[in-house]
């Protein structure tokens, strides 16, 4: 499985191969009779980090991202493994210019045969996941049979694979020791002796990053494990109805190299003094503690479930300034929001220095203050992604735990309600109920006490969590590959605001005028174009996002409908139905419906707070609106 034909010696050094624009490279790598292989790419980047997608025959098997510091010209270095399974005969590998990035210099690629011992399926953990509605394979606490049930991460649902022959494996039960039987019609739990605890793993589909593998567990009587939704799978008939997931799982168990540095501040603010309000103070002792469980313990808990992939760098600063203000965000919580806190915004955070910053305090002894709050970046956050915890009534030998991952798993959950916004727009696919959609992808709290939802965070972070459509959802390759947060801070794009300005020299705001106006406010025209609230920027995708409020334009009720109204609305996913099109008569256009933006009741010179709708006709000059860069 060695040797390429093609524009580069695939197994020996060659000078790098400097790619232009929208180009990839290609080469051609004889398979012999096929089999597992693992592929290494050497690469060397001119500057920052650049990313392309690696495939084989055809699919996306990975991202591949380096930066100019790991991977400097000339020398560059060697990325992988890249485990593959290679088809009999010729097989083409591909580095396409898909990220959005500048490409990198190609040196080389080296293909190794994956020797005995390296069977993926024989290490770590795994799950088996039933295609039909996503249950987990899981052994009953009452009855001791094996049923379908949502997944939390316990060993009762895992095992772990020995080979016995070519794609033959016993299943062993990590919880029991036992092995995956075929049984007078039905699976289940018994000893590991004899033909009946040996499964021919058959490959439907090869696991990629937007997609899971799909199988077959065929038994040495020829017939395959079928799932049964909630109760004991059956054995029946090898078609469409016996497909199984089985998908890498544990913490600890596939140790890898760094995809992703995430850089957090931990901003303690000990004391709360709101006049008339409320006051209150933080002890020495849990201060001390949670500035070492934001610089150690998660990074300890981030190593430990993504296997090292994506690696925490965290410090922390304390400010004995007392908070004065707060905000209120619902359930009469009292949250520090980063415009109450400017003057540490503006000495301790940076533009383009943190990914993240989490304001730990107390909401004092009048106000709940909730638990935890991520409301993502904006101006006022120096676009650094804020968050707050509450640490009101924490002690701090809960903050220093490796056993227990509460409450310092607070702060790998924070941040992912900004991660979720951010990597949103830029078209990354999240799973459905993003952060807090954990039953709907049919994950629930862990039974061990302590350890909460790592199991879905894991997921979440590598991106396999897997939707009812069949695909991969969550960060992981995909996420890793785009721009930074921190890095998105120092870009232009973060300071190209524009006023959406009609001919009649009135602009979009938010009804009322307000800087962060409610969900589902309607828009309007005003004259009063020279503020924050009239302050918009364009998307990648072609939305429209206010920038004040981070609220997106949509249609009311979700399609441009002839009368409809335009509303800002919380949710800025990368949809077409949401986007627009400038016509050539400069005229906003709905990308879905084809209609054009309007003010309501079509007067070239609309009235103080006229209403914005969407309607059939473009390109009249009282349809035009200019996007002014202020």
């Amino acid at each position: 499985m060695s040797g390429c034909t093609g524009g580069a010696n695939c197994t020996n050094e060659s000078w790098g191969v400097d790619l232009n624009d929208n180009t990839g490279f290609v080469w051609n790598v004889a398979g012999g009779a096929g089999g597992n292989a693992d592929l290494y790419v050497k690469i060397a980047v001119l500057s920052q980090t650049r990313a392309m997608s690696l495939w084989l025959n055809g699919s996306q098997i990975a991202v591949v991202t380096s930066n100019a510091t790991e991977s400097p010209r000339p020398t560059g270095k060697e990325l992988g493994p890249f485990p593959v399974t290679l088809q009999a005969g010729n097989n083409t590998v591909e580095l396409r210019d898909t990220q959005g990035t500048a490409e990198f210099d190609v040196h080389s690629l080296r293909v190794e045969p994956t020797i005995a011992g390296d069977d993926e399926l024989e290490i770590g953990l795994w799950r088996l996941m039933s295609r039909a509605d996503r249950g987990t394979l899981s052994r009953d606490a009452i009855t001791g049979q094996l049923v379908g049930a949502d997944y939390s991460g316990g060993d009762y649902q895992h095992w772990r694979l020995v080979g016995i022959g070519a794609s033959k494996y016993q299943f062993f039960h990590e919880e029991t020791g036992q092995c995956l039987v075929a049984s007078s019609g039905t699976t289940v739990l018994g000893g590991c002796s004899g033909s009946a605890a040996e499964w021919t793993v058959e490959t439907l589909r090869a696991r990629t990053v937007e997609r899971p593998a799909l199988h077959r567990l065929r038994s040495s009587g020829n017939s395959c494990a079928v799932p049964n939704g909630g109760a004991q799978p059956t054995l029946g008939t090898c078609d469409d109805s016996a497909r199984w997931y089985l998908e890498p799982v544990g913490f600890g168990e596939r140790l890898a190299s760094v995809e992703f540095d995430f850089h957090g501040l931990l901003l303690v603010k000990p004391n709360t003094n709101v006049p008339g309000v409320t006051q209150g103070s933080l002890s020495t002792s849990v201060v001390d503690a949670v500035q070492f469980a934001f610089e150690d313990r998660v990074a300890y808990w981030m190593d430990l479930i993504t296997d090292g992939r994506v690696a925490w760098h965290g410090s922390s600063v304390v400010s004995n300034d007392p908070i004065t203000s707060l905000s209120g965000s619902g359930n009469d919580n009292y949250l520090p929001a980063a415009v109450h806190l400017q003057q540490d915004v503006q000495s301790f955070v940076p533009r383009g220095e943190y990914d993240t910053v989490q304001v730990f305090f107390t909401p004092g002894d009048s106000k709940p203050g909730g638990w935890g709050w991520g409301p993502g970046s904006n101006y006022e956050s120096n676009y650094t992604m804020w968050t707050t915890v509450n640490g009101k009534n924490t002690f701090a030998s809960e903050w220093l735990s490796t056993v227990n991952s509460e409450p310092a798993e607070v702060f790998i959950h924070e941040p992912m309600h900004g991660l979720d916004g951010f990597y949103e727009e830029l078209g990354v696919p999240l799973p459905e109920g993003v952060l807090h959609g954990s039953e709907a992808n049919r994950y629930v709290k862990s039974k061990t006490p302590g350890r909460s939802y790592l199991h879905w965070y894991r997921d979440y972070w590598l991106g396999t969590v897997i939707a009812s459509d069949d695909t991969y959802r969550g960060f992981g390759p995909r996420a890793f590959a785009q721009i930074t947060p921190r890095d998105y801070a120092l870009s232009a794009a973060v300071d190209e605001y524009k006023i959406v300005q009609h001919t009649s020299g009135k602009c979009f705001v938010p009804q009322g005028g307000a800087m962060k106006p409610a969900d589902d406010t309607p828009l309007v025209l005003s004259s009063n174009c020279s503020t924050l609230a009239s302050s918009f920027r364009v998307l990648a995708s072609g939305l429209l996002k206010h920038l004040p409020s981070g609220l997106c334009i949509h249609p009311n009720q979700g399609t441009a409908y002839n009368g409809v109204g335009l509303i800002l609305n919380p949710y800025c996913g990368p949809e077409v139905r949401l986007s627009f099109d400038v016509t050539s008569g400069g005229s906003l256009q709905n990308s879905e419906t084809g209609r054009c933006v309007h003010p309501e009741g079509g007067s070239a010179t609309p009235a103080e707070g006229t209403n914005l709708i969407f309607h059939d006709g473009c390109d009249e000059e009282r349809l035009r609106f200019n996007l002014v860069l202020q």
